[in-house]
């Protein structure tokens, strides 16, 4: 998490509190939730900002699983990071056209999967390894694919000068991840929505695509809202999903009510897909977004629906069936509203974290423990940081209140007039969501 030593040894102090109790969809849950402790693992960089002493620290919140119950009681469990450090730029013009992108403060950061040790008591909760994901021996980083490529999301990596920064042919945007039979990550991500296979030691050794291994239709996810779970059921089957409605034809990002829930025999390539209906209540349905999911067994999994209605923030966990739900054909009939009689899967709400003391945005990492009744849930801190605009002419600055023209390299403020000296950095983010946390829900009957 992006803070000082200083503030982290602070928020450590006060890492858990006591068990309380809440009564929640019929169930009572105790809850416990340590701030995730990154600090063996830096990032360099390179700013002057004092607040981060030229290093940030991972976030590893992207997706979770357990990886091993140990004798004294702690848990290890894997996890993940997302792409790396990024922030929102202003309103980029060049020649005339708008070109879409994002702040790279540390462009080279590798995507990786941490060990993530929780004590006994659930108060201490420390990243101790982190396994580094390579190709052909060389680290990838979170920079978007070449245009052009499948997947593309045509993004600009940029650094605060608002210089381009290039592209990686393997840049993932990492999001979920599992644990196969013998050892292999399986990993899904937000650009393509790719889905790669690595080895113990991080090693990819394959990609599945859309059109490649994925369904083709998959390609046409919104930017940035590809494949945000991932997991693998008891047959050895991965089943992901893409974590907003897709935009088909460019029409259907904000219309249609369904995500796409997917899945994949890793042997076969047999691929298939479901529809899960988001709740209703949004004006946009493109407002909603999937978490995580996690194996229950007999075709049943656990889900984190989430998303902004009348500009309320909502966190819920819900058991799905994929038992007797409509197989969806690889088109977009789903989408534009073409395909008829159209059974989603099935939901049934299990946890509302919020009334359960969840305060965080996003909840993007889930898995249940063996004893089958404690829900272990992961935010994703967006490595802390946000972009901060210092501006002279403005007190309180907002990165969307500005243009910047290319070709005069001026910004503009939303006014229409040219500021001048306006420098981009970092800040740290909302206080709330700062911190990388892992949460307990331990209900009253097992799942």
């Amino acid at each position: 998490m992006s803070i000082s030593k200083k503030l982290l040894a602070a928020s450590l102090s006060v890492l858990c509190l006591s068990p309380l109790s809440f009564t929640n969809a019929a169930e009572a849950v105790e809850v416990r939730h340590a701030i995730v402790d990154t600090s063996a693992f830096p990032i360099p960089y390179a700013g002057k900002e004092e607040v981060f002493h030229h290093k940030l620290f991972p976030g590893y919140g992207s997706a979770l699983t357990l990886k091993s119950v140990n004798e004294d009681g702690s848990i290890d469990f894997y996890t993940i990071t997302d792409r790396g450090p990024n922030g929102d730029v202003p309103k980029y013009v060049k020649g005339g056209k708008k070109k879409s992108g994002k702040i790279f403060p540390a462009p080279s950061f590798n995507p990786n999967i941490g060990i993530l040790h929780v004590s006994a008591d659930r108060t201490k909760a420390v990243v101790t390894d982190s396994i580094p994901l390579t190709v052909d021996g060389k680290k990838i980083t979170g920079k978007a694919i070449p245009k052009g490529s499948v997947g593309s999301t045509k993004e600009t990596a940029f650094d605060f000068n608002l210089k381009d920064l290039g592209t990686d042919p393997n840049g993932l945007d990492t999001e979920g991840l599992a644990v196969d039979r013998i050892g292999h990550f399986w990993i899904s991500d937000e650009y393509g929505p790719f889905v790669v296979e690595a080895d113990r030691a991080g090693r990819i050794i394959r990609k599945l695509a859309p059109g490649n291994g994925l369904p083709s239709i998959l390609a046409s996810r919104v930017p940035n809202r590809g494949s945000e779970g991932l997991t693998i059921d008891e047959k050895g089957r991965l089943v992901g999903f893409v974590q907003s409605p897709l935009d088909v034809e460019k029409k259907t990002k904000k219309t249609s009510p369904y995500c796409r829930i997917f899945t994949v025999d890793p042997e076969t390539g047999k691929t298939a897909m479901y529809a899960y209906q988001v709740d209703g209540g949004y004006k946009d349905f493109g407002k909603a977004k999937l978490g995580d999911i996690a194996p229950l067994g007999n075709n049943k999994f656990l889900v984190i629906e989430q998303g902004k209605q009348n500009k309320k923030m909502q966190n819920l966990i819900y058991e799905i069936d994929l038992t007797g739900a409509t197989v969806i054909p690889d088109d977009g009939q789903l989408e534009l509203g073409t395909l008829k009689n159209v059974k989603p899967v099935s939901k049934k709400l299990i946890l509302d974290m919020r009334k359960a003391g969840w305060k965080l945005e996003k909840a993007e990492g889930l898995t249940l423990l063996p004893d089958r009744k404690t829900i272990v849930v992961v935010n994703d801190n967006d490595f802390g940081i946000s972009v901060d605009v210092q501006d002279p002419q403005v007190a309180e600055t907002d990165v969307e209140d500005y243009t910047y023209d290319a070709d005069q390299k001026v910004y503009i403020y939303k006014d229409g007039k040219v500021h001048r000296n306006v420098k981009l950095g970092l800040k740290e983010n909302d206080p709330v969501d700062r911190h990388n946390e892992i949460w307990f829900f331990t209900l009253d009957e097992k799942l």
